[in-house]
């Protein structure tokens, strides 16, 4: 029996947590949706130009992982950083990977696509933070981590990110701050500067756009119709207006939502629920009460760079859905100040398709 302290940091919080909702949640099962059709993915990228590989510039993409923090086929962090950086940066000859599909047994992928990577792609990856020698060549940034954000972490994103950099938010990335866990009461609250706790919530949001709140951000495993926002985003083209994914929301995020554009948005409860004792409650109500349009896919600038968030993330299998793949890969090359398209080729590599 794992024993409480008062102070945790989040990666702690969480884990107990999501454990004890694993054993109580909702009235729906929680399991991989089936596969998309070969055909559906393509037609929807046909729609897409196709990007040459002449006359492509370099860009060196950093991949920012931290260590696993839930159950199985839950925030594998460190095998999304290996499998991604196979599927970036292709297969290397001192490199013993062979799988790019986080869930199940191993997609076959042609050697030649294995060998390839995407063009012109350099990958390199950081745990926990990028180092600074990072931060002056990256062009990407791509976070799928538990991120300690700080006043020194935000000063080195807010330079990069002013001279052009792109970063990537995914999933628990976005999460802000220590926590703090009374047992007794099952209370969660954002930890006090003095307490220990990182009061950083207007700095990040403003950095990345939205993020995540302490105070009133609760979270749901289950079923999620996306539905797209800004159908005219280059992100958006050729995809079903509604896109169906079991994966995990979060919602209300923190920061101003004028100043970003919302890329796709899912039905969430409105009621005022505190996410800490009332996690069962919010499984159950949802879709039955009143619900809003909530942002899980957004896109941002910030001074000179641009930014990507994307909350889906939890499962393992949501990154082998191609339709999750062409939202954020087309993110990610967006956020690069690329052609949204240029990794469409990379869609359905590794992917999990019928």
């Amino acid at each position: 029996m794992i024993i409480f302290k008062k102070l945790y940091p989040i990666i702690r919080v969480f884990t107990l947590i999501f454990i004890s909702i694993s054993v109580n949640q909702a009235q729906i099962p929680v399991e991989p949706p089936d596969p998309r059709s070969r055909a559906e993915v393509e037609s929807v990228l046909s729609k897409a130009p196709v990007v040459s590989d002449k006359n492509l510039r370099d860009l060196h993409i950093v991949l920012l992982a931290s260590e696993k923090d839930h159950g199985i086929n839950e925030h594998d962090y460190p095998l999304w950083q290996k499998n991604w950086n196979l599927l970036l940066g292709g297969k290397k000859k001192d490199s013993d990977g062979t799988q790019i599909n986080l869930f199940g047994p191993e997609n076959e992928v042609p050697v030649d696509e294995m060998k390839a990577g995407a063009a012109k792609v350099k990958v390199s990856t950081a745990w926990e933070w990028p180092s600074k020698k990072q931060f002056k060549s990256a062009d990407l940034i791509v976070a799928f981590s538990v991120v300690k954000w700080s006043n020194e972490r935000n000063s080195e994103l807010h330079k990069y990110l002013s001279r052009g950099g792109g970063f990537v938010t995914i999933h628990m990335s976005c999460v802000v701050g220590n926590a703090l866990f009374d047992k007794t009461s099952g209370e969660i609250s954002k930890a006090s500067v003095e307490d220990g706790g990182i009061d950083l919530d207007d700095e990040v949001a403003e950095l990345i756009g939205l993020s995540w709140n302490w105070d009133y951000t609760r979270w749901r495993h289950g079923p999620m119709n996306l539905d797209l926002v800004d159908k005219d985003h280059p992100i958006c083209l050729g995809l079903p207006r509604q896109i169906y994914f079991m994966d995990e929301a979060y919602w209300p995020l923190h920061g101003d939502r004028s100043k970003v554009t919302t890329i796709a948005s899912s039905k969430e409860t409105i009621g005022n629920f505190k996410a800490s004792k009332s996690v069962e409650a919010i499984q159950q109500k949802w879709p039955t009460e009143p619900t809003k349009d909530e942002p899980m896919f957004w896109a941002y600038e910030y001074g000179k760079g641009r930014v990507y968030g994307c909350i889906l993330g939890h499962y393992s299998w949501t990154f082998d859905d191609p339709y999750f793949r062409i939202l954020l890969l087309r993110g990610m090359a967006w956020a690069a100040g690329e052609s949204a398209y240029r990794f469409d080729s990379l869609v359905l590599r590794g992917a999990t398709i019928n």
